[in-house]
């Protein structure tokens, strides 16, 4: 007759033992996820003429925006000039600055978006 010890059985796989490692584990897993906030339309429309040639860029800290890279916002027309996206802000979203061919920053303080239509003037 042989002689069979626990370890060879394997009961921790069939009744987890108190303690046991590998419930904790996969009950810790079963946690619900935290909420993520709505994504909501976020617009800039910049109101100036940079003059025939020149691009409207925009920097800034938040919607996939860098301070050290611009993005070339879109010409509307000869003095408007639109960007867009989708974040999951609440009032105040992210600030952000204007930039001519991503090189001459707007003057004055940064623009503070908020979580819809954004209409700026900027100044050079």
């Amino acid at each position: 007759m042989k002689i069979v010890s626990k370890k060879d059985m394997n009961v921790s796989a069939v009744f987890p033992l108190p303690g046991d490692v590998k419930a904790e584990k996969k009950n810790a897993e079963v946690e619900p996820q935290a909420k993520k906030a709505p994504k909501t339309a976020v617009k800039v429309v910049a109101n100036v003429d940079v003059g025939f040639g020149n691009y409207l860029y925009i920097r800034g800290d938040g919607c996939g925006l860098s301070w050290d890279r611009g993005v070339e916002m879109e010409s509307v027309d000869g003095s408007h000039w639109l960007w867009e996206c989708e974040c999951g802000c609440g009032k105040k979203c992210f600030e952000f600055k204007v930039l001519v061919n991503d090189e001459r920053w707007s003057s004055g303080e940064n623009f503070v978006a908020i979580a819809t239509m954004n209409e700026i003037a900027p100044q050079f």
